[in-house]
């Protein structure tokens, strides 16, 4: 199984409504749409990241490998 799908399987995350994980997607990607500030853009990122480390109960090494790897 993918290391992924394991995260998905074990996140806190899980059980909250699709619809809402939704909205707050597209509410902070306007967000940073609309502002075209790289500064907020950073913020955002960082309160995504802290709040799927947090909430998901996902370890941040884990978080920050994942990231690069997917960002290559």
């Amino acid at each position: 199984m993918i290391v992924v799908d394991k995260l998905c399987y074990r996140s806190g995350l899980r059980y909250v409504n699709a619809a809402e994980k939704f909205i707050f997607s597209i509410i902070t990607l306007l967000f940073c749409v609309i502002s075209r500030s790289l500064v907020i853009a950073g913020i955002a990122f960082a309160i995504n990241g802290w709040l799927t480390m947090k909430k998901g109960r996902i370890p941040g090494a884990l978080y920050a490998k994942l990231l690069a790897v997917f960002s290559q």
